[in-house]
This record gives structure tokens, C-alpha cells and sequence, in this order.
């Protein structure tokens, strides 16, 4: 598949869009709906920046080794997913159950900014690796919207009975990335 693999892909598409789906399982918790457009909006911003982060680490692609991108892309996988871990370890273990009764635009677009912090570091490091950008970018933007809506209707269906934070989810699959990345498996 032009220099990337279909189960890399999943891996980081997983990676990414796993905050954007416990926060629309927390929205659902709260019985908080963002509309379509509000979703479709939010998972453009983050493409956005996670396709600008890709092309700058294709760029320094062309100027540093293969062997030298491979490291680099394994560090910042492993600080971006080592950090996740550590603080969904640090939160606390309930979702917020705070009442909110609209996902406005605003809100929305400044979510998006916050979520598509992960895409930017990790698009760099994965701008490094793989040539077909724009596959990753068309796969992130459809799995985040797939994620968001899923998230939010189980969130509104087991509103009753889960108060379990599952952000480290994310972490686990930069991990995981990290790993096949520096063992070219």
C-alpha cells in the first residue's frame, strides 16, 4: 500500500480518534447530543492539522536518513503514548456527569483544537514514515466521525452503569505503533 500498512493505519487512526470517542461517550453519558455538522466540523479541524503535521514530517523526511526517521517517529510515538497512559492514570476513574445541554459550534471547534493536539505530534512523527498521507488523513476523518457517533450512542445507552475513564486506550495503541514502528514488524 505505498510504504504504509492497512493494520499501521488502524493502529493509528485508533490512537487517534480514541479521545475523540470517550469524550462523545461522555456527552452521551450526559445526554449531551452534538449535532452532524458539529462532528462532521470537529473531525475536519482535526484532519486539518493532523494532514499539515504528516506533510512537515514528510519534509523532514526527504532531508534525514530512513534509520534516523524510524528512530525519531519511535520517540515521539512513545512520549505521545506514554504520556496518555500516564495521565489517564492520573485522572480521575469517573466521567464527568456534569449536565450540559448543547454541543454549540464554539465548543465544538475549540474541542477540536484540543484533540487534534495528539494528531499534530504523532502526524509529525508519522509524516516520517509513510509516504500515502492522504490515506491516512481520509481514514482519520472517517473513523472519527464513525467514532464519534458510536461513542455517543453507547455513552447515551450505558449512561446508567459506566463511570469508567477509558482514555488509556489511546496511549496503548501509540504504544503499540512505537513498537512495530522500531521493529519493522
Amino acid at each position: 500500500m505505498n510504504g504504509i500498512l492497512l493494520s499501521e493505519i488502524i493502529l493509528f487512526v485508533i490512537a487517534l480518534t480514541m479521545d475523540s470517542f470517550v469524550i462523545s461517550f461522555a456527552y452521551g453519558i450526559s445526554k449531551c447530543k452534538p449535532s452532524l455538522g458539529v462532528v462532521i466540523m470537529m473531525n475536519g479541524v482535526c484532519s486539518l492539522v493532523l494532514g499539515i503535521a504528516l506533510m512537515a514530517g514528510g519534509f523532514l523526511g526527504t532531508l534525514i536518513p530512513d534509520w534516523v526517521t524510524k528512530q525519531i517517529c519511535f520517540v515521539l510515538l512513545l512520549l505521545v503514548g506514554g504520556y496518555k497512559l500516564i495521565a489517564a492514570c492520573r485522572k480521575k476513574e469517573t466521567v464527568d456527569q456534569t449536565e450540559i445541554k448543547e454541543l454549540s459550534w464554539t465548543e465544538g471547534f475549540l474541542l477540536a483544537l484540543a484533540l487534534s493536539l495528539d494528531g499534530l505530534v504523532a502526524g509529525v512523527g508519522a509524516g516520517l514514515l509513510y509516504s500515502n498521507k492522504l490515506l491516512l488523513v481520509a481514514c482519520s476523518f472517517a473513523a472519527g466521525i464513525a467514532v464519534m457517533l458510536l461513542g455517543w450512542m453507547l455513552g447515551y445507552r450505558c449512561r446508567h452503569f459506566i463511570r469508567r475513564d477509558l482514555s488509556w486506550i489511546s496511549g496503548a495503541c501509540l504504544l503499540l505503533l512505537a513498537l512495530r514502528t522500531i521493529m519493522g514488524v
